[in-house]
């Protein structure tokens, strides 16, 4: 299952998801060469309704400003021990049930002033 479900965020936009992806809960094996998570990914990959993303240890360099959007059920976020040295303006607004975020062992020197705009209440 994880093999597909790394497979169906790595193809291209107009990729159907096989419904029995359409999960809660995500979560990659570690190892995995996914280096940049981008515009839309989960969305167009039809996982709108996941609630906990677990992508530890993922290799992760970069996030796209919209990599998350229309992830309105997330509530969990887990980025650690990636290789995340920014995280882009406004990140993680599109996400407004988003209670736990861990960013945890990544090298991250940059960080705008609206990067936690929305999930930190009045910024």
């Amino acid at each position: 299952m994880w093999v597909l479900l790394l497979l169906a965020l790595a193809a291209p936009a107009t990729a159907d998801c096989p419904p029995a992806l359409r999960v809660q809960v995500a979560q990659w094996k570690r190892k995995n060469k996914l280096t940049t998570l981008r515009d839309d990914a989960f969305a167009a990959a039809g996982l709108l309704n996941l609630q906990r993303l677990y992508l530890s240890s993922c290799n992760i360099r970069t996030i796209r400003q919209f990599a998350f959007r229309a992830l309105v059920n997330l509530v969990e976020l887990d980025l650690t021990r990636n290789r995340l040295d920014s995280i882009p303006s406004q990140a993680f607004s599109s996400i407004p049930e988003l209670r736990e975020l861990r960013l945890n062992g990544n090298p991250i020197s940059k960080v705008p002033d609206d990067a936690f705009l929305r999930i930190i209440p009045y910024c």
